[in-house]
């Protein structure tokens, strides 16, 4: 027992145990959304690392060159190494991920032991196993992106303290990392510049964030010149958007929020003195609003209808049961941030306290991770609010860590990380059930149309997972209005919530040979909407997912369906 508590407990131990757990739970999990076409990228860098995006890709209905979608060369770089050295190892590519998962426990560690000292253990499990980043990391951008903003504001922290030029120079190389790795790291070194204002290190502020800037400008100069245009201009250019459909997200983030951070909720009723039976009434409310959702289907009505008036435009929309839940659990959280900050800030003679700078600072990063959710969002996603979900659990935790004093406060902490962590693990137990689903699937299809026909020549429509895994069992993809089927092959199609290449394909041109299903698994969903929906997280119903199998019966091009 004692060795247990020293490996998970303990500094540095608990560390290396946490990030070395965080990359292991990653490595079974099949490929899912977008990481499939990274894979593309990083095959490019490792056959050629000097043109990234001298290639074309099929990741939308037709190809496109591979500048024009929006990958930032930071992880497909990283990525490529392993390419080079390990060929097509997927296993492999999730434990190459190590570093990344090191950097962004230690980081964390850093601002919790800054912020939060005293709470910094349970605080750094409760985030790392979350909702939001357990099911998160896969081989997407995002997790390596914030890891390295983080570390880049760790770092910044510590050179405020030393003085240090170098360890300035070396924050602003972590951000500019961050910044080619993902645009959102953009809000690195702002959060940089506000640190050093309030606290009197704007010289270091300003080399840090200057090093940022010049390596993303240098990292963008190249591209420019390999391929005729700046990546990030280029897809600057091609993001759209008025600024009632900004408005419109506002219900998205109080919705999302709501449904990956019930823990960093009841962690602010804690440090607001809540009693322990309070507490844990809200989080068995919480935990029956979940099963609800796993277990009914329903919705507001209004006038005996399903449809209910949007807040923020002319649109009806319909409220299924999750988004009334989490929106629920949104607005709650929204209440206890509130009331934290007035804790926090409205104190009498509070600008005289030694600690008015350091909430500041925190209540205005949070500020500033909510209005860049705006700009950087084409459409919701948890992955949109990681950076909220940080700031919020660091507010959270240092009201804690001054309220929860004594020992059965300190407990009441602790139960809320480790109930944090479970539904982490339920959310990450669901999406990789959607995984399996996707790599089935297509295996599923592979293998029953071989044992048909040994030769055959199959095609397949589809993205994300389903895609990466239809062409390393030997299928090819169709090209809409280019590929020609000919009698005898194969055409492997999923269900509609697969995202796919919308062709046509008529009766006297194929005929359905046979349909597969994927067992159902948990009554819950993350695909699609963990990774692109109004809500983290949805009922399901029937099977996992579904192929249906045509068998070519006279040649035809596969036509757009219009």
């Amino acid at each position: 027992m004692s060795f247990l508590r020293t490996l998970f407990l303990k500094r540095p131990y608990s560390l290396v145990v946490a990030a070395l757990l965080f990359a292991l739970l990653n490595v079974p999990k099949p490929l899912l959304i977008d990481d499939t076409a990274y894979a593309y990228y990083a095959r490019q860098i490792a056959r050629d690392p000097l043109h990234p995006y001298d290639f074309d890709i099929l990741w939308y209905q037709w190809p496109d060159r591979a500048n024009e979608v929006l990958a930032p060369p930071g992880l497909p770089y990283w990525w490529a190494i392993a390419i080079r050295l390990f060929g097509e190892e997927p296993i492999v590519w999730k434990l190459w991920l190590f570093p990344y998962c090191l950097l962004f426990v230690v980081a964390l560690d850093a601002l919790f032991r800054r912020f939060c000292r005293g709470l910094e253990t349970p605080l750094l499990w409760m985030t790392v196993f979350s909702p939001t980043f357990l099911p998160s990391l896969n081989l997407m951008l995002d997790v390596p992106a914030l890891s390295l903003a983080l570390g880049g504001i760790a770092l910044f922290f510590r050179a405020s303290a030393r003085d240090s030029f170098v360890l300035a120079i070396l924050a602003g190389l972590l951000a500019g990392l961050g910044m080619e790795t993902k645009y959102t790291a953009f809000m690195a070194p702002a959060v940089v510049l506000l640190y050093a204002s309030l606290f009197c290190r704007l010289h270091l502020g300003l080399v840090a964030a200057g090093v940022a800037g010049l390596f993303f400008y240098g990292c963008e100069a190249g591209i420019a010149v390999g391929h005729g245009e700046s990546h990030f201009l280029l897809n600057l250019k091609q993001q759209s958007g008025r600024l009632s459909d900004k408005f419109g997200l506002v219900w998205p983030l109080l919705t999302i929020v709501g449904g990956v951070a019930p823990a960093v909720t009841l962690l602010g009723m804690a440090g607001l003195g809540a009693r322990g039976r309070t507490v844990a009434l809200t989080a068995g409310a919480m935990a029956l609003g979940v099963l609800a959702v796993a277990l009914f289907d329903g919705g507001l009505t209004l006038n005996g209808g399903n449809w209910v008036e949007d807040l923020f435009g002319e649109a009806k929309v319909f409220l299924s049961l999750e988004i009334v839940v989490f929106r629920l659990f949104g607005l709650l959280t929204l209440v206890v941030t509130i009331r934290g900050l007035c804790r926090l800030l409205g104190t009498e003679q509070y600008w005289l306290s030694p600690f008015w700078r350091v909430d500041l600072f925190l209540a205005l990063w949070l500020l500033g991770e909510i209005v860049a959710y705006f700009p950087m969002t084409p459409f919701p996603a948890v992955r949109r609010v990681m950076g909220v979900i940080v700031v919020g659990t660091l507010l959270a935790g240092r009201l804690a860590s001054r309220t929860c004093l004594s020992p059965q406060r300190r407990r009441l902490v602790q139960r809320v990380a480790f109930g944090g962590v479970l539904l982490g693990f339920g959310f990450y137990t669901v999406d990789m059930f959607d995984a399996f689903a996707s790599k089935d699937a297509a295996e599923a299809a592979a293998e029953a149309i071989r044992e048909r026909d040994p030769d055959a020549r199959i095609w397949y429509v589809g993205h994300w997972g389903f895609q990466f895994y239809a062409e390393r069992a030997g299928m090819e993809p169709v090209v809409p209005d280019r590929s020609v089927l000919y009698e005898g092959d194969w055409l492997v199609k999923p269900e509609w919530r697969l995202n796919q290449q919308m062709i046509r394909v008529n009766a006297a041109d194929a005929e359905e040979w046979l349909t597969l299903d994927v067992p159902p698994g948990p009554p819950l969903r993350t695909v699609q909407c963990f990774y692109g929906g109004y809500a983290p997280l949805e009922r399901h119903e029937g099977h996992r997912a579904c192929v249906t199998i045509y068998r070519v019966t006279q040649p035809f091009v596969a036509a757009t369906l219009r």
